[in-house]
């Protein structure tokens, strides 16, 4: 199982994109939590730090941007890479995840081998090295 052992945080205020993601995230071996909303996000943080965190950018209340900053004004939590998801394609909505901190933006709907792939590299401590193999159209690094 490539995710065996990863911890992950899926955000997204869409019931149905959080399953897919957690479905496929958690069949490749992954500990997956899900939070529907930036504040149910934030109470689990709480005491717990996952290896990668996947942020949908469009929610109401507090945007993936907007929750990006308030993870990092953690210090436990400033260093773990985020993946903004969103079925905005617009190169500013990527400039403006990428200035937020985000490691990499994926469009929907995903291609389920190169998310696997784009969790395991950021999850993986010799990252900087290498970038994922899997290059895929969805998918795109700052």
């Amino acid at each position: 199982m490539p995710l065996a052992g990863t911890l992950v945080l899926v955000v997204d205020d869409d019931a149905d994109n959080v399953d897919v993601l957690e479905f496929l995230i958690a069949d490749a071996g992954a500990t997956v939590r899900t939070a529907l909303s930036a504040k149910a996000a934030l109470q689990l943080l709480s005491g717990w730090t996952p290896d990668v965190l996947l942020l949908d950018i469009s929610m109401p209340e507090m945007d993936g941007v907007d929750l990006l900053s308030a993870i990092r004004c953690q210090p436990e939590l400033q260093g773990v890479p985020a993946i903004a998801v969103s079925a905005l394609k617009y190169s500013s909505d990527k400039e403006r995840a990428f200035s937020a901190g985000f490691s990499a933006y994926m469009t929907k709907p995903y291609e389920p081998l190169a998310l696997v792939e784009l969790v395991g590299w950021l999850a993986s401590p010799d990252r900087r090295d290498k970038g994922p193999a899997r290059r895929s159209p969805s998918v795109s690094m700052p």
